[in-house]
């Protein structure tokens, strides 16, 4: 912006020069003054509008900074409290199914397992190593992959944990970048455990909805201001109005709005699907682009094929889900036996998630 606000200077100069020289008429000095000062007024409005967008990224910044210390000083207190990982094991033997299939473990044990290893894994930081996966994290925690599996059924699915892998790196990262805001981007990647720029850039701006760059931007105006006094008493007449209206929002996540386009039976909150299956299209009023998060049914877990770079559908062998726009639909094929199948599937926005419930008749119900 200053840059902007300094080709002013020289521009006058040259046009204070070339009328001297030209001898020119009243008219034309005065088009060329017009001129001159529409480009002030361009440069000015240019400088408003970077003004506010930094300060976007300043207040989002600073929200982060509090998350970043809020979550540090959490797991610290639930680390400390949490149950061992051999009385983990000794829950899991008892509470585990008979039968050889592996099923989700919906227990306190497991919750407790979960916030213990995230603490762990924060503090010790083994994700820096870019060979961190699943079965590495199983490792760490000293299980095998599938009682990490009925621990954690979540993460059951191998991308779905190198999602909360990357997530946990580019948090390292946002805490790196805010603490030494001069560090090279270059070297970010490597350092936090990534195998290359495009793959730390993307799991960044999806953890924070900004790129690195911006976010090392913003962090600098929280603490330096760079522009003249004129620019902001331009800027606070040219955006007072979008300030007012839109800064009290900034960090603040409303509940998902979702309404149903046709008349659906739903009873204590589970919509109802006939036996021959269909389509219902739900439309998310308050949010533009939500995707999905996984789908549930009696405990196994779908997850859309992130590795192909599709967040927005899950195809099964007898339902689909797919968000296109704000719009939900889901495709239920005909259910050919006496059981009742239920399905949850949980979509996002961001930090905010909402739940659907199903449930189908079977033929005899």
């Amino acid at each position: 912006m200053k840059k902007r606000i300094a080709l002013t200077a020289p521009l006058l100069l040259l046009a204070t020069s070339y009328c001297q020289a030209q001898t020119l008429t009243l008219a034309e000095a005065d088009t060329i003054i017009v001129v001159l000062i529409f480009v002030v007024i361009v440069l000015l409005v240019l400088g408003g509008f970077g003004l506010h967008y930094n300060r976007v990224i300043s207040r989002r910044n600073e929200q982060l900074l509090r998350i970043l210390n809020a979550l540090d000083d959490y797991r610290a207190i639930v680390a400390n409290g949490a149950v061992s990982l051999d009385e983990q094991e000794d829950v899991l033997k008892v509470q585990q199914p008979k039968s050889k299939a592996v099923k989700a473990v919906h227990t306190d044990g497991s919750q407790a397992f979960y916030v213990k290893m995230d603490a762990r894994v924060n503090k010790e930081k083994p994700f820096t190593n870019p060979d961190f996966d699943q079965r590495a994290l199983a490792d760490f925690m000293g299980v095998d992959v599938e009682t990490f599996c009925q621990l954690v059924p979540r993460y059951k699915d191998p991308d779905r944990t190198l999602d909360y892998i990357n997530s946990l790196r580019a948090e390292y990262a946002a805490k790196i970048l805010m603490e030494h805001s001069d560090c090279s981007m270059d070297d970010m990647p490597s350092k936090c455990g990534f195998t290359n720029s495009t793959a730390f850039y993307n799991a960044f701006k999806f953890a924070f909805g900004i790129t690195p760059t911006d976010y090392v931007h913003g962090m600098s105006t929280m603490f330096k201001k760079k522009a003249l006094p004129i620019l902001v008493m331009t800027a606070a007449m040219l955006s007072l109005a979008s300030c007012d209206s839109n800064d009290n929002k900034e960090g603040v996540w409303d509940s998902m709005i979702w309404e149903a386009e046709a008349q659906v039976q739903k009873t204590d909150g589970i919509y109802h699907v006939p036996t021959d299956g269909g389509t219902i299209t739900f439309t998310c009023r308050n949010y533009s682009a939500p995707w999905i998060e996984n789908a549930e049914y009696e405990e196994n877990y779908y997850f859309p094929p992130r590795e192909e770079g599709i967040y927005h559908a899950i195809t099964a062998n007898w339902f689909k889900a797919e968000i296109v726009g704000n719009k939900l639909s889901v495709t239920f094929e005909s259910n050919g036996n006496d059981q009742t199948r239920p399905l949850k599937i949980e979509v996002t926005a961001g930090d905010i998630f909402y739940t659907f419930r199903f449930e189908q008749s079977g033929m005899f119900h």
